[in-house]
């Protein structure tokens, strides 16, 4: 009885948690994307691009002007937190400009498609 009672709980709480081995998954995504940001490739970043990107206004030479905000200099995200389901990925971070550089606060929606892990939408906060 207890075997069952556990393997219920087991299956239970499966349902509800999106399996962590995903966390590494999204962050491999979000390096990628920094990466292609510092590099200013818009063909990279239109391959970490979402179908529902073009719904939501969003293209490479955008993003790239975006972030950059009129400025030359992109360091990296920081201040990263991360919330995820099995289908779906916040990233809150800041987008730094230097090392030293407090950052402008941006939210990042990712979307599972079969099994990559792609951005839906940018939004500055």
């Amino acid at each position: 009885m207890v075997g069952l009672t556990l393997t219920v709980m087991f299956i239970a709480c499966s349902g509800k948690n999106p399996p962590r081995d995903e966390i590494p998954v999204i962050k491999d995504t979000l390096a990628e994307f920094q990466e292609a940001l510092y590099d200013k490739n818009p063909v990279k970043i239109d391959s970490l691009l979402s179908s529902d990107a073009a719904q939501n206004n969003l293209d490479a030479n955008g993003i790239i002007s975006a972030i950059y905000g009129g400025g030359d200099s992109f360091y990296s995200f920081g201040q990263r937190e991360f919330f995820y389901t099995r289908d779906r990925a916040v990233v809150k971070c800041t987008v730094m400009a230097t090392q030293d550089d407090k950052g402008r606060p941006l939210e990042i929606t990712l979307g599972k498609e079969k099994d990559r892990w792609l951005i839906r939408s940018l939004e500055f906060k």
